[in-house]
């Protein structure tokens, strides 16, 4: 985890809550973990939007979400 750390946090515009999110996605899956790494090997100029985005296309990202409840929502 210590290499993804240094990678995203010599990104340009890297901040602390990008990078902490993202560690926190690898930690869940090892898959996370080699997709983050095989992802900012292979985009080396990736900036934390483009990072965002390509994780939030994973087939799996929206596993861990919670369940909207839609007596809040407004309409």
């Amino acid at each position: 985890m210590e290499q993804l750390i240094q990678l995203l946090s010599h990104i340009p515009n890297s901040y602390y809550e990008f990078v902490d999110s993202v560690v926190n996605y690898a930690e869940n899956k090892e898959e996370h973990y080699d997709i983050l790494m095989k992802y900012l090997h292979e985009n080396e100029s990736a900036t934390p939007s483009d990072i965002i985005r390509f994780i939030s296309y994973q087939p799996d990202f929206f596993d861990d979400s919670v369940p909207v409840d839609e007596e809040i929502l407004v309409g």
